[in-house]
């Protein structure tokens, strides 16, 4: 307990508390926990994780919340999960809203910033590619009628005199 610098804030009990719910906490470090710091604990951190969930990317929100609520929500056709919407069911609310209060590291907000940008620079990669290979595609048909041309008159002009190019297949085999 002295050494570990959490418990030198004031809120760190609540918190845990809070957090901990679903495991009916009876002692913290030896002190017993009331039903009085429960429901401080709720009162306090509850609307937090409210707001934080309600500021949350659907994609988040739903990366958050288990299978069988993703497949229920998108079942019943909703385009946005609200935290009072999301089907009444309080404890996966209770459950999204702590999930909700995660800590990013600076290192992960990094990481996503780098894929944001490889993923910007990738797409834009590609679509050069694709104008570019549609700029050749284009050009190509517009040759190919001439190519074909030409072969066919190459080939032609080659089997005119005939004894030359049996002499000349021959050779070639």
């Amino acid at each position: 307990l002295d050494g570990n610098p959490v418990t030198k804030f004031t809120l760190w009990r609540l918190y845990t508390l809070f957090r901990l719910a679903n495991f009916s906490l009876k002692k913290i470090n030896d002190i017993e926990v009331s039903a009085g710091d429960i429901i401080n604990a709720e009162k306090l951190f509850g609307p937090l994780s409210r707001v934080a969930t309600s500021h949350l990317p659907q994609y988040r929100l739903l990366s958050l919340m288990g299978d069988g609520k993703r497949k229920q929500i998108f079942a019943e056709g909703r385009k946005q999960v609200e935290a009072g919407k999301a089907g009444g069911d309080k404890t996966q609310m209770e459950w999204v809203g702590k999930a909700g209060l995660v800590y990013i590291l600076p290192e992960s907000k990094q990481d996503i910033e780098s894929k944001k940008a490889f993923a910007h620079n990738f797409l834009t990669e590609m679509a050069k590619e694709a104008a570019f290979n549609e700029r050749k595609r284009a050009e190509f048909m517009k040759i190919w009628p001439s190519i074909i041309t030409e072969m066919v008159q190459d080939a032609l002009a080659d089997m005119t005199d005939l004894d030359t190019y049996m002499k000349r297949s021959l050779d070639e085999l």
